[in-house]
C-alpha cells in the first residue's frame, strides 16, 4: 500500500486493489504452508482468484460505456472459470 500513497484517482484504486489480492494470496499461502490440506489449496486458487478478479474489475473503471461493460462482463466469465477450474482440483490431477 506504501507505493500507492503517490497515485491520484483509479491509478491509486488500480494499486490498492493489486496489493490487497498480493495481501490476500500470501495469508492464504502462509495458511496452505502451515498445514497442507485440500481445503487450505483452494483457499489460495479461490485467493488468486478473486484477486485477479477484483483488479480486472478496477481497471475497467478507466473505460467507458460500451467498453466499461464489455471489459466487467469478460473481468465476471475469466471468474466464473476460474473458479469453477479451483473447485475440480482432485480432477484437473488426475487428468494429467
Amino acid at each position: 500500500m506504501e507505493k500507492c500513497k503517490g497515485l491520484e484517482g483509479n491509478a491509486k484504486d488500480v494499486c490498492k486493489a493489486e496489493a490487497d489480492g498480493q495481501r490476500k494470496v500470501a495469508k492464504a499461502e502462509a495458511k496452505l504452508k502451515d498445514k497442507d490440506t485440500e481445503e487450505n489449496r483452494r483457499d489460495v486458487e479461490k485467493a488468486k482468484v478473486d484477486a485477479e478478479y477484483d483488479l480486472a474489475r478496477e481497471k475497467c473503471e478507466d473505460q467507458k460505456g460500451d467498453a466499461a461493460k464489455a471489459c466487467k462482463k469478460e473481468a465476471n466469465a475469466k471468474r466464473d472459470m476460474a473458479l469453477a477450474s479451483a473447485k475440480k482440483p482432485n480432477q484437473r490431477a488426475k487428468s494429467q
